[in-house]
């Protein structure tokens, strides 16, 4: 019962997120990817810093309604940087 209560609490988030208008994904020819699932982990693909801070939002809402919340000590934030914008500015790799 509790794996069921999980699996629908993330399907929902990942609804939300997806159909999120505030929350810009990454654009990959033409089509726009805002997130991965897979088990239990969830990568969330954002665009800027105001779709980061929506993201996070909604997040907190999920968890305070459906007590779903971030393990911190699990969760990573990379940062990718678009090379076309800003390869004369960064040495990247």
């Amino acid at each position: 019962m509790i794996y069921t209560s999980f699996s629908l609490g993330v399907g929902l988030l990942a609804s939300a997120i997806r159909s999120g208008k505030s929350i810009t994904g990454l654009s990959l020819n033409s089509e726009e990817f805002k997130l991965s699932q897979y088990a239990d982990d969830t990568t969330c693909l954002v665009e800027d810093n105001s779709s980061t801070s929506n993201l996070f939002r909604k997040l907190d809402l999920f968890r305070l309604c459906l007590g779903l919340e971030l393990n911190r000590s699990k969760t990573d934030r990379d940062i990718m940087v678009r090379y076309k914008q800003e390869q004369n500015r960064y040495s990247i790799w």
